[in-house]
Formats: C-alpha cells, structure tokens, sequence
C-alpha cells in the first residue's frame, strides 16, 4: 500500500461517513471533479476498485474506529449545520 497523502486521507474519512463527491466538494471548497480525481488516486495506490470496496478496506484496517493518520470532517456546534448552513449527517 502505498502512502496516502494528507487530503487523500481527508477524502477517506468522508467517504467512510457516507458523504457523496458533491457533498465533499462543497464541504471542502473544491470542484466536484477534484474529488473523483482523489478519489480515483486513493482507488490505485489502495487497490481498490470502487467505493464499496474502499468502505471495506477501511472498515479491515480499523480506520473508521481509530481514524489513525485521517483528519476528520469538521462538526459544527451549530445545530448540526456546516459552515455553509446545510444540515450535516449524525
């Protein structure tokens, strides 16, 4: 396995909550292409080949419990709302 880079990781740790690509873009202030571009880089240097074969390599390497080396997607205290107002999921 190769070395994910700190936003590849931060991509993860989005994926592993069940956000979509757009959902990510807007949170994260990218392109939505961005994400997928990410997304398809993380896809190789894990060997995976889609989404749900990313949920379960995650779930075997334990990084939804410990979230090791992956920043997490920022919670607000604001009613459960992102920086841009939308409601954010449990």
């Amino acid at each position: 396995m190769k070395q994910l880079s700190a936003r590849e990781r931060e991509i993860l740790a989005w994926v592993a909550q069940g956000y979509k690509n757009k959902e990510m873009a807007v949170e994260m202030l990218i392109s939505e292409q961005t994400v997928k571009n990410h997304l398809h880089t993380i896809f190789a240097k894990l060997g995976v080949s889609d989404r749900l074969e990313l949920a379960f390599y995650t779930i075997h390497k334990g990084l939804h419990l410990t979230g090791e080396g992956m920043r997490l997607p920022r919670r607000t205290q604001s009613g459960g709302r992102s920086r841009r107002g939308r409601a954010l999921r449990p």
